[in-house]
């Protein structure tokens, strides 16, 4: 099974200029937890969780207005996976950097779609999938597990900063 299988491909973005009102805009508009920054190629640089801007937000003791995307997003790679690459690998992705989506590139490494760990869940074989989205084929449970035990284990704090 490949990732482009199990990825959303609605995804909604943002660019490194956008305050961080906007993107908690398009977080509460579209019910998601995350979403990528992209710069002016459609090509991923980083990611905006609702968490950061709330971290910001409060470190900062200021208006969401007054925050960008890029002074939040941090200086660390974005980490993707391609849409022909199998689910195994994305799942792997997620387990070794600890990161519950992945946004999915093409082969010009422009955004796709993106991948969460419930796509996943929903991917695996012997899991409870909805009718939409079953599969002969999908990901070991044992696989799902140990990406979901990785990614989901507490980390201890990490430090928001901003550039």
């Amino acid at each position: 099974m490949y990732t482009r299988d199990a990825m959303i491909t609605d995804v909604h973005c943002c660019q490194e200029q956008d305050t961080l009102q906007h993107a908690a805009s398009l977080m509460w508009q579209h019910d998601c937890g995350s979403i990528p920054v992209v710069d002016q190629d459609n090509r991923p640089i980083g990611m905006l969780t609702d968490r950061d801007i709330a971290m910001a937000a409060m470190l900062n003791n200021c208006s969401l207005s007054e925050l960008s995307a890029k002074q939040v997003m941090g200086n660390h790679p974005v980490i993707t996976c391609r849409a022909n690459s199998s689910l195994e690998r994305c799942l792997s992705l997620m387990e070794e950097h600890e990161i519950r989506r992945i946004p999915v590139v093409d082969e010009e490494g422009r955004l796709a779609g993106i991948i969460s760990m419930g796509d996943a869940v929903a991917f695996t074989r012997d899991g409870q999938e909805p009718a939409r989205r079953r599969r002969e084929s999908g990901i070991s449970s044992e696989k799902t597990l140990s990406m979901l035990r990785n990614v989901s284990a507490h980390h201890g704090p990490t430090s928001t900063t901003l550039q």
